[in-house]
């Protein structure tokens, strides 16, 4: 089929300004008797694993960063690797870097003079508050543009 004169290609790769995949997911009784299967849970839902992923290198960074929140602070990479050392977890350097720099990519964790946190709120310690922040502005964001990219389109037939 030939392709009309007019027609623009765009380099989608540079558009992509953070990338989430958020799951609706049920949560089964069997889901909440461990800490494990929370950590699993979340990182499904929040799409930092895939169904049925053996590779979770995610939990145990998750693990570390959830243990530091608690304690009411963030966590350098050599705290993180002696955590994850104490709890069983067999994860290298270089893995956690990984997954820290996709953690930060994704907005979820933030770096400050080489300590490492899930993102904050303004004004709240709340994890909760934090996270939703970070969902609720990227998908108010995807769907103001959604919406203008429909009226654009839709002007066009």
């Amino acid at each position: 089929m030939p392709k009309p004169e007019n027609d623009v290609f765009i380099l989608e790769k540079g558009l992509i300004e953070r990338e989430l995949t958020l799951r609706k997911l049920r949560l089964p009784p069997d889901a909440k008797v461990t800490r494990k299967a929370l950590l699993r849970w979340v990182a499904l839902s929040l799409g930092l694993i895939s169904p049925g992923e053996s590779r979770d290198a995610v939990l145990p960074v998750l693990d570390g960063l959830f243990n530091f929140h608690v304690k009411r602070r963030g966590a350098s990479v050599s705290e993180l690797m002696d955590f994850m050392a104490a709890q069983g977890y067999e994860v290298n350097e270089k893995t956690l870097r990984y997954q820290l720099m996709k953690l930060r990519d994704q907005g979820l964790v933030e770096k400050k003079e080489n300590v490492y946190s899930f993102v904050k709120a303004p004004f709240s310690d709340d994890l909760k508050a934090g996270i939703f922040l970070v969902l609720d502005s990227t998908y108010s964001d995807t769907k103001g543009r959604l919406e203008e990219a429909f009226s654009s389109l839709f002007s066009q037939y």
